[in-house]
Order: C-alpha cells, then structure tokens, then sequence
C-alpha cells in the first residue's frame, strides 16, 4: 500500500510538471502564427489572449495523453535508476503491483481526457469560430491598428492611418484615408482627414459605418492641378456589408450529441474520433510500464526510442484511419476501435513479458533483454 501511495503520488507530481512543459512549449510554438493573423486582421488584437486560450483547450486532450505517457516513463525511469525497482522486485512484487494504481490514474485521466474531448474542445471550436466570423462580419472597425498604415479589413483599396484610439470614449482621434472614387476608370483618388471619428452600426440593416467628425476631404488625380477640396463636420464612411452571413462552425466544433445521432460518415468518423482519445488511454499506460522499467546495467534509450515510436505511430495511425472513415473508405464505426484491439494486445504483450523478466522482443536480446 505505501509503495501504492508513493508511485501515485509521484506520477501525480511528475504529471503537473510535464503538463506545464507541454502547455508552454505548444504556446510558444503558436504564438507567431497567432501574432500573423492578428497582424493579418482576422480578429481584434486585444483578443489575442482569449483566442490563444480557445484553441489551447481544444489541443489539450491529446497533451494529456502524452503526459500520462511521458509521467509514468519519468518515474519508473527514475525508480529503476535509483534501484527502487530492484528493492520491490526482491520483495516478491513485480509490475502487476502497480496495477490498481495504474487503474486509478486511467479513470482520472479518462474523466479529464473525455471531459475536454467530448465538450470543452467542441465548445472551445464553437466560441472561436463565433468571435472570428462576426469579427468578420462587422467589418474593420473592432480591429482598427493604430500608429500604422493598414487596409481596411476585406477591402485592399482604403487605406488608413489613425493616430491613437481613446478605449474609454470609443473614439479615434488623428485619421486619415486613402480611396480610389467610385469612377475608377477616372483615376481620381479620395483623400480624408479628420481630427476624430466613431464606429457605428445599424441595427435593423447590420450596415458597419465610420464616422468622421470635423475634417477634410480632398478629391482629384495625382500629379495634376485641380483637387476638390471640402470641408465637414460630419462625414460617413460606409465599410461592413449589411446582410447578415450564417455563422458556419466546423466539424470539430459541432456537440458529440449531434455527431453521435448524426447517419453521416464524417459526423460518425468525428464523434468516434473523439471516443479513441479516451480509449487509447489504457494502451499508452501499459506501454509506459513495460518500457519505463530498465534494467540499469542496460542502456535506457533502446526502450525510450521504442517508447516514443509506438506512441506517435499510434496517433498518427488513428488519424490516418480517422482520414479514411471521414471519406467513406472504410467504415466509420468500428475502424478506429480495431486499431485499439492492436496496440492494447501490442501493449499487453510487452507487459508480460517484462513483468516475467523477458526479452521485450524475442530474439532481440541485445536492445531489451533483462
């Protein structure tokens, strides 16, 4: 019971860690694909975080499995290194003691896994879509850059620059526009200044308008003689399109309920997709038991090599079985389930046969023997 404790507790420690590893290395990767598309505009900057965050929700299902993973390798690993596995061992226990706290540790990271898998993932999708397509939808002005020249979001031919934007008025102060006119054969370009503008949006319509307050407009060709000059107090800018667009969310955003009563192949192959995330969990947990535990007069990265290529050649076996089922290549219930079958035998196998202090591969005694 006390080396029950000790192991959970350890793999418990250990998986926080990792997690935070995992978690820091995956925003620090996508940070720069997040900084370019709020650069690009498709969403306001100041939901950078709020974006980041809803898409790191949706990936961390499968961080957890490889932190359960990588958890047990590190404690066994140390454990053996240590000695700690040969004092058990000389006590009459052998892996199969570890058993029931393996268990537990599967029921928790299967309540977890399945818990961001079949909800908070899809909702996270949902609510990212949502703020990225009406962001969209309204047009430029929720993500006006300030300090800069940039194109109007959607419309390459106005360009703008604004001085500063006051958060607590809702207003822009230092602008200036550029636009062709409506005659565009006529070459004529728009100029406009103004000291301070506004956003506004018609209810009824949805139509997205700029509002100038006190400026000028300059109209005529440039090189030539002849500029129109008027001044304003008020001058409106028309810049969002007035029908509203349907939010379209994506597959993998969809509830698992929908998918799961859904007759469509890549609904079906989705939802079941969803599911193997909380099934591979016992394979990957008896994986990491047989590979994690070496003989320390042997060399650990054989088994770490083998560790690593089972797991990833599971995953992304899944996903290629997963790209089929969604095309209707093959079918989309049972296709993922009998990958399952493979690698927990697989895995069964390896746990046996390191339990009975064997050669983890027969006939291949140099790299796993004991």
């Amino acid at each position: 019971m006390i080396i029950r404790k000790a192991f959970f507790r350890e793999i418990l420690q250990t998986s926080v860690a990792v997690l935070v590893i995992l978690l820091l290395t995956s925003t620090v990767i996508t940070t720069i694909g997040y900084l370019k598309i709020v650069s690009s505009q498709e969403f306001p900057s100041d939901s950078l975080l709020l974006m980041m965050a809803l898409k790191t929700i949706k990936t961390v299902d499968v961080i957890l499995l490889l932190t359960l993973f990588i958890s047990l390798l590190l404690v066994l690993g140390r454990w053996s290194r240590d000695n700690e596995m040969v004092v058990i061992n000389s006590c009459g226990l052998s892996l199969t003691h570890f058993i029931p706290t393996v268990i537990s540790l599967i029921l928790i990271y299967a309540l977890t896994i399945g818990t961001v898998s079949l909800y908070l993932g899809p909702f996270s999708t949902r609510i990212y879509e949502e703020i990225k397509q009406e962001y969209q939808q309204r047009g430029e002005l929720a993500g006006l850059i300030t300090g800069e020249f940039a194109e109007l979001h959607g419309n390459s031919k106005i360009t703008y620059f604004i001085d500063h934007f006051d958060k607590d008025a809702d207003r822009y102060s230092g602008i200036f526009i550029h636009t062709p006119t409506r005659d565009a054969s006529s070459g004529k370009q728009t100029v406009i200044t103004s000291k301070t503008g506004h956003k506004v949006v018609q209810e009824e319509s949805g139509e997205q308008f700029f509002v100038l307050v006190t400026g000028t407009r300059y109209t005529g060709t440039a090189g030539k003689l002849g500029f129109e000059t008027m001044t304003f107090d008020r001058y409106t800018l028309r810049t969002g399109q007035g029908e509203a667009v349907k939010i379209h969310i994506p597959l993998h955003g969809r509830p698992s309920l929908d998918l799961a009563t859904s007759s469509r192949h890549r609904s079906i192959s989705e939802f079941q997709w969803r599911l193997s995330k909380v099934a591979a969990i016992p394979a990957v947990a008896l994986f990491a038991l047989a590979l994690g535990y070496v003989n320390t007069r042997r060399s650990r990265t054989p088994a770490i090599i083998m560790a690593t290529l089972i797991f990833f050649s599971y995953i992304n076996i899944l996903g290629m079985i997963l790209a089929l089922m969604k095309r209707g290549v093959v079918d989309p219930h049972l296709s993922l389930w009998w990958v399952h079958l493979l690698f927990f035998s697989a895995a069964l196998f390896l746990f046996f046969r390191r339990r009975d202090n064997k050669p983890l591969l027969p006939g291949v005694t140099r790299l796993f023997s004991q």
